[in-house]
């Protein structure tokens, strides 16, 4: 199954919702490549949205770019891009441009 590079960005921080958010700051990327995150991702987002990152890196069905407040009162809100145009063929290739992909269920 193709891996799809994942980039998510910090868009808002709610500056109403005391304490300010430790980790993120508006602006922030991660991203997921081939398995990999790269950046700083608070675990309490990480732990929510880890099924929808494995699933969007893999495949799954769904909009390209998706929405998500953090659960601390959604004080920190995130975008979330897949990359529909680029995938990895397998953990070891690298990222390619292939002009056949692998079909979604």
């Amino acid at each position: 199954m193709p891996r799809y590079p994942i980039i998510m960005e910090v868009k808002e921080i709610k500056a109403d919702l005391p304490p300010m958010c430790p980790v993120h700051k508006v602006g922030d990327k991660i991203s997921i490549n081939n398995g990999t995150v790269e950046g700083r991702i608070c675990l309490g987002v990480l732990t929510q949205q880890l099924a929808r990152l494995y699933g969007l890196a893999n495949g799954m069905i769904s909009s390209n770019t998706l929405t998500y407040a953090c659960p601390d009162k959604g004080k920190v809100v995130f975008e979330i891009k897949r990359d529909p145009n680029h995938w990895y063929k397998d953990a070891i290739a690298p990222l390619t441009d292939a002009p056949v992909k692998a079909t979604t269920p």
